[in-house]
């Protein structure tokens, strides 16, 4: 009896170390902090962290070093372990995941158009690697904003596109990101500043090939900090033309238009992000939240048909829509 008793207990004990192991092994912030808490090298210690921010000279300049080689390292991005000097590194401290503290946060701006950040969990005294969010443009700054719903922090990521060799573009934007069912969302884009300047038979190659076109969009970004967060936009465009029979400079520009538009935001738990407001398709009488009127976007401005919202469904998915397709607003 104490033998069949013994065995039953054994399987039983197998099947829940069995199914713990499983639920461990499925969770992918699990098994990146196991795999990481492991491996030293790829850990970062508060000391290390203190060092860079509060350090002497000496002590900052080694805890820089090493606090690109591990996120490096934990990029799988070690080809760029020799040219570490030119990286440049920014470090935030907040609470972005649920359940974990406060976490660390480590920015590389690698190149011109290309930079990446990595994010560590407080474990004991240490940073362990856990997640991160990659294939960037470079990033100007991070601000931390609270969603109240959440009960963590979201990343409004300021980054840079810098195209004026070549192709004449420059443009700031903010990008908002957060973390839910174990990966990085991101949950609204806009353009800070743009400037823009095309010669008018790149798109009409019947045009004055003299004609080049600047447009510049200037925008006013206010995140407000309410029990149902919002974002509140003024957008403010010109269009500016010169004649010149070679590219133009800053002085042969003269205004030709400009106008200035209102947008709101507010924060959905429904849609887990920004939106404008919600709508009901006619055909299916599916929900859908509006992101994005198109009409009040960048090319109706400069003449193209855009009489379209961009949408997104309860589950997550992003389309594009006619506005006439909806039922009601």
């Amino acid at each position: 009896m104490l033998k069949k008793l013994s065995l039953i207990f054994c399987t039983f004990l197998l099947l829940l170390v069995t199914f713990s192991l499983n639920a461990f092994y499925q969770n992918y912030t699990a098994i990146t902090t196991f795999k990481n808490h492991v491996i030293r090298e790829r850990k970062l210690t508060t000391e290390v962290v203190h060092h860079y921010l509060h350090g002497s000279p000496n002590q900052k300049e080694n805890a820089r070093n090493l606090i690109i080689t591990t996120s490096l390292k934990n990029l799988n991005y070690e080809k760029w372990i020799d040219y570490r000097e030119y990286i440049d590194l920014q470090i935030y401290i907040g609470d972005v995941m649920p359940n974990n503290g406060e976490e660390l946060i480590v920015v590389l701006n690698l190149s011109k158009d290309l930079a990446a950040i990595t994010i560590y969990s407080p474990v004991n005294q240490e940073f362990v690697f856990v997640h991160s969010l990659e294939n960037l443009l470079p990033v100007e700054k991070i601000e931390l904003f609270e969603i109240p719903a959440l009960g963590y922090y979201t990343l409004n990521v300021f980054q840079i596109l810098d195209e004026r060799l070549g192709a004449y573009i420059l443009e700031r934007f903010v990008e908002s990101y957060t973390f839910m069912n174990e990966k990085w969302h991101s949950i609204w884009k806009k353009t800070i500043y743009m400037e823009e300047i095309y010669n008018q038979q790149w798109i009409n190659p019947q045009a004055n090939a003299n004609q080049w076109i600047k447009i510049i969009e200037n925008n006013d970004i206010r995140f407000l900090p309410k029990p149902i967060p919002e974002i509140h936009v003024t957008v403010n465009r010109s269009k500016l033309t010169a004649l010149k029979n070679q590219f133009p400079l800053p002085e042969d520009f003269h205004l030709e238009e400009s106008t200035k538009t209102h947008e709101t935001y507010y924060w959905s738990s429904k849609y887990h992000r920004y939106i404008q407001k919600e709508g009901i398709l006619k055909e299916c009488a599916t929900p859908i939240a509006i992101i994005e009127d198109l009409e009040a976007g960048l090319e109706a401005y400069l003449g193209f048909a855009a009489k379209h919202y961009k949408i997104t469904y309860l589950d997550g998915r992003i389309d594009f829509i006619k506005k006439e397709s909806l039922l009601s607003e």
